[in-house]
This record gives structure tokens, sequence and C-alpha cells, in this order.
């Protein structure tokens, strides 16, 4: 791919979207750095706010705590313990996922 070449074109090739490969020729230095540096991809993906990261953060202290102290940590036992979290938090309208 030289510098000629349309985003048109690498997106037909490559079966992507050219908003896609557009995009990817913004960001080119920023990807090729942390390439470079072996940046894990995982590390990089978005979070997104959701109005709960007092609650989970307090949730997974209390996973982290559970399992060092060997406790049995199920995923029942989790939902519980966030939604004893969020009523403490006075989050009403919190709904514990399994996930």
């Amino acid at each position: 791919m030289d510098q000629g070449t349309s985003a048109y074109k690498i997106a037909s090739e490559m079966g992507v979207g050219k908003t896609q490969i557009q995009l990817l020729w913004k960001r080119k230095a920023e990807l090729m750095t942390d390439y470079e540096n072996n940046v894990p991809a995982e590390s990089k993906r978005r979070r997104y706010l959701t109005g709960n990261e007092e609650n989970n953060e307090l949730t997974l202290k209390w996973v982290k705590d559970a399992v060092s102290g060997r406790i049995n940590v199920t995923g029942p036992l989790i939902q519980a313990k966030a939604l004893d979290f969020a009523r403490s938090l006075n989050k009403t309208e919190f709904k514990a996922s399994k996930e």
C-alpha cells in the first residue's frame, strides 16, 4: 500500500468500510507506537462510564479480598454483594448483571 492508494481501493481489497481505513490512517502514529512498544490491545479498550463506577470498585475490592481470604466466591454471591453496595450508596435503580 503506497501513499497514492485510495482508502476506497484498500477498503475494497480488505473487505472493510472506507471509514475504517481513514480512521486507521488518522491513528497510524499512535498505533505504530503501541505496536513498537508491545502495548497489549486489551489495555487500550475504551471504557464507558455507567454511573456505577464506585459500586463496581467496591464490589471488585470485596471479590479480591474474599478470594485472598479463601472464600468460595460465586456469581450469585457477587450479585448479592453488589446489590448491598448499591443500597448503601442509595443507587435504587441498580441491577446486578450476571456478566
